[in-house]
């Protein structure tokens, strides 16, 4: 599994498709390692593991079981994190953590086996990976992420296909997403456009200082930051864009 960062939408179906390349990696492997009719009957045990016991997260795990189905896989599901401890952790080919809290007990737990963390913001895996452990982990392909929002330059061109007149384009950063600001920079610059960016504190007024931004671009992209973007923040963003009637791009349905 190479340490790389594929970026998903949230939507099962489509990252999904991301885990059956990861199963034909694994399988190639086992191929490499082990003659081969041995491999020809290996079967790759995988544990899916929920953040929370939701019907978000069961949506995500019955999707995985119908597209598995006929592969030669076996797959072990935890529904919390709380349940996942040292004598219920066995050898597993792949852990699949669905979200925050599930990646972050895979993690605590040094589990040894490869980790494919989904349904998580890229900023949020990064922090959560920043120690040496965890680099060296990402450095050897045993840890990697599919991400919940696209890449800015997948959201930019879908811009370009929604609005062709856009000349400037609208954000707000906080804490934990300014260290994006220079692949959003590059991104915007590529396409031609102009950026209008502040950054917004957890004691700012969010309707002072997405005023100015909103009023001065002919889009608005939404970037996550757990420090700032709450149901509140979101909802004045959606709301001011709607009044300036001007297109938002977002990675949560809450801007729906």
């Amino acid at each position: 599994m190479n340490a790389c960062f594929e970026h998903q939408q949230q939507q099962p179906g489509i990252w999904l498709r991301a885990f059956f390349c990861l199963l034909l990696v694994l399988g190639a492997g086992q191929s490499e390692a082990q003659a081969q009719p041995q491999a020809q009957t290996h079967e790759l045990h995988i544990l899916l593991l929920a953040s929370k016991d939701q019907p978000l997260y069961q949506q995500v795990i019955d999707s995985f079981n119908k597209h598995i189905a006929g592969a030669n896989v076996k797959l072990s599901i935890i529904m919390s994190p709380e349940k996942l401890t040292q004598a219920t952790i066995k050898h597993y080919d792949l852990i699949i953590p669905i979200g925050t809290a599930a990646t972050r007990e895979v993690l605590r737990q040094k589990i040894a086996s490869p980790v494919l963390s989904t349904f998580i913001p890229q900023q949020t895996f990064l922090t959560l990976t920043s120690d040496p452990p965890e680099q060296q982990r990402l450095q050897a392909g045993q840890l990697s992420a599919i991400f919940l929002e696209q890449p800015f330059q997948r959201q930019l061109k879908l811009l370009d296909q929604i609005e062709p007149e856009v000349s400037s384009v609208g954000t707000v950063l906080g804490s934990s997403s300014i260290s994006q600001q220079p692949e959003l920079e590059k991104a915007i610059s590529a396409m031609h456009w102009q950026l209008n960016q502040a950054q917004l504190h957890q004691d700012d007024n969010p309707i002072e200082v997405l005023t100015p931004v909103i009023a001065n671009s002919n889009a608005f992209i939404a970037v996550p930051d757990r420090s700032i973007f709450n149901r509140s923040t979101a909802k004045w963003i959606l709301l001011m864009s709607f009044r300036q009637r001007i297109p938002l791009i977002a990675y949560s349905k809450r801007y729906v």
